[in-house]
């Protein structure tokens, strides 16, 4: 009975232990502290931003779009630029994981907003109305998030918003205010504008209008808003507007940094591949995937009216260069191999940035295959170690971290992989009993190629031809060892069987 309660006491020991190991690791699993929403809108040639934060030690992230996961991002923010109509409904996750789990973030699905689509344009290029009476006019666009707003422009004036008239359809009350002005509509949504065309609205009954004054002589247009400089990140969007009284054009431009270079909106593209200039003949200019080389550049507008032209003051760009990232691109390889054998082995792994940056690699080793039991091997600090040759089994992995800007990220890992180092194998020699020869002497050999019993051959001698005074004569030679053959001449004038060729004759030399 006492041996049966010291089993138990024993059995509940140890699975109290095991409970507290278990609990220990499940601790030290990754979990996530800010999730990802389970959806988001960005507008077409905007970017996508998504971010987690997560406890636990030494965590890998590893983000998928679409169930395929994406090269370079390995960290816990993830950026798309550029996002095209063909991202509309993408799905998006992060995946972390440590020595001691893993899991998955909430889903995301994308829904890409696109710019405005006028579908219905205002129907009357002219209106006739009593005053008191109700303009009504109606358009339509597509595109998500659209905002409404109706205008008014009086000949030779500003354009002026229409108060409360924000949906597609306009009801307001005819008014002096109106007559001979342009009414137009315009829709605008995150990733840009439409405007419908312009209606002109004739007011019977309105107030008559003033005698004329005699025109005034045309003046430049008079700057009435500036531009102001934007910050952006690299790869994202910004816009600019500029306004002036007496303006009937606008062309945007751009200035370098020391004032040197100066490119029409038009042909920016051409210093700045990939960079998407929109409105640059408007007072609204925007920009899309800024380049990092544009940190610096001012943006500035041109005015063209009746009487000349004036330049807007400079908005100062500032790009802030996006964050370089590191992945493994191959990882080390184990294998299996006699201590003596392959002396050059060396582990490697291939990382690479995508912005550039300092990376700085760390091996550990384990005599299992666990990376809570990795410890680091001092000055092991490069892209590439050999490992130390003794014999049996041992566990490897190596860690990669990027310096960019000061910033050190967080290690990534390298999958673990296995050296094994045997004992040099003894060789034990296997003589053939059949016997090698050629024309000097005879031997056993080993099927590593090693010689034993080796001599010269004992010949015994028949004369085939009997040599004379003037001829050569030949002879047949047989050892009596191995029975190897050789056929050898009798030089002219030679005796066969004389004691002076005898030794000769024996031993197989002539």
């Amino acid at each position: 009975m006492k041996k049966n309660r010291y089993i138990a006491r024993l059995l509940a020991v140890l699975w109290a232990a095991l409970l507290l190991t278990l609990t220990a690791y499940a601790d030290d699993a990754p979990a996530f502290t800010r999730d990802i929403p389970d959806s988001v809108e960005v507008a077409e040639g905007g970017e996508l931003r998504l971010a987690v934060s997560v406890s636990g030690a030494n965590v890998t992230y590893q983000w998928y779009k679409n169930d395929i996961p994406q090269e370079g991002m390995t960290g816990p923010e993830y950026r798309e630029s550029g996002i095209g109509s063909d991202s509309d409904q993408a799905r998006y996750f992060c995946y972390v994981q440590n020595a001691f789990g893993g899991m998955s973030s909430t889903m995301c699905v994308l829904t890409v907003v696109g710019a405005p689509v006028l579908t219905q344009d205002i129907s009357a290029t002219a209106l006739t109305v009593n005053k008191g009476d109700t303009i009504t006019l109606s358009a339509a666009a597509s595109g998500g998030d659209l905002t409404v707003n109706w205008f008014y422009q009086p000949v030779g004036g500003e354009y002026k918003a229409i108060s409360g008239q924000n949906e597609p359809t306009l009801s307001v009350k005819a008014k002096d205010k109106y007559n001979n002005a342009d009414i137009f509509c315009q829709f605008t949504n995150e990733a840009g504008s439409v405007t419908t065309g312009r209606c002109r609205i004739t007011v019977v009954g309105a107030d008559a209008e003033p005698t004329p004054t005699p025109e005034p002589t045309p003046q430049p247009p008079v700057v009435t808003k500036d531009p102001v400089g934007e910050y952006v990140d690299e790869g994202g969007f910004c816009l600019f507007i500029a306004r002036a009284d007496g303006t009937n054009t606008y062309k945007w431009r751009f200035i370098s940094p020391d004032g040197a270079t100066v490119i029409d909106y038009d042909r920016v593209g051409n210093t700045f591949p990939g960079l998407q200039v929109y409105g640059g003949e408007t007072d609204t200019v925007t920009l899309m995937n800024i380049p990092a080389e544009m940190d610096g550049w001012k943006a500035a507008c041109v005015f063209t009216g009746d009487g000349g032209v004036t330049v807007s003051g400079e908005a100062r760009i500032q790009v802030e260069k996006a964050a370089s990232t590191v992945s493994i691109v191959k990882q080390p390889q184990g294998a299996s191999m006699g201590i003596d054998e392959r002396e050059d082995f060396f582990l490697t792994i291939e990382a690479k940035t995508t912005k550039g940056g300092n990376l700085a690699y760390q091996w550990y080793s384990a005599p299992t295959n666990s990376p809570a039991a990795m410890t680091l091997i001092p000055g092991a600090t490069f892209n590439s170690y050999m490992p130390e040759r003794e014999a049996g089994t041992k566990f490897y992995r190596v860690s990669v971290t990027l310096t960019d800007r000061g910033v050190t990220s967080e290690p990534i890992f390298s999958s673990i992989c296995a050296v094994t180092f045997t004992d040099p194998n003894v060789h034990e020699h296997a003589y053939s009993s059949v016997w090698e020869a050629n024309d000097i002497s005879h031997w056993h050999q080993c099927t590593c190629g090693d010689h034993a019993d080796e001599a010269f051959h004992t010949y015994e001698w028949t004369v085939i031809r009997q040599a004379t005074k003037s001829e050569d004569g030949e002879q047949r030679g047989v050892c009596t060892v191995c029975g190897h053959e050789t056929v050898q001449p009798i030089p002219a004038g030679s005796q066969t069987g004389d004691e002076a060729d005898a030794p000769a004759r024996r031993s197989g030399i002539s």
